[in-house]
């Protein structure tokens, strides 16, 4: 999706997720982490840019800004908390231009790829 103003609904996702914000403005991205309509949820949402990373947990109600340039990708990883694999992803996000709204923004969310375990590094040093 493209606009000024984007909703994403995580629950409607229904699994983890990842989401890739490209601002195409300069200023500060304003997210908004909404809770949802259930009273209990496991999930959490990762802001990631440049400068500034935040985590919010699901069932909470948080503002936050994030300077941006123009064409800067901010991605928003959608998880599980710690322990959980399975159960509501009852979050709600908001993103937009924090100052008069008038920056668009595009947005895409897709399916967080399965993750490998990585493989175990042995580090061999040379003798001396």
């Amino acid at each position: 999706k493209s606009g000024k103003f984007i909703y994403v609904d995580i629950n409607k996702i229904k699994r983890p997720c990842t989401c890739h914000v490209v601002s195409m403005f300069a200023g500060d991205l304003l997210v908004v982490s909404r809770k949802g309509a259930t009273k209990s949820c496991n999930s959490q949402a990762t802001v990631y840019t440049e400068n500034k990373n935040a985590t919010y947990k699901c069932g909470t109600h948080v503002t936050d800004t994030f300077l941006v340039k123009k064409y800067d990708k901010t991605i928003i990883n959608v998880e599980y908390l710690y322990g959980n694999n399975s159960g509501d992803l009852d979050q709600c996000l908001e993103i937009n231009e924090n100052d008069n709204g008038q920056g668009n923004i595009s947005v895409t969310c897709g399916q967080s790829p399965d993750i490998e375990p990585t493989p175990e590094v042995t580090v061999i040093s040379a003798p001396s």
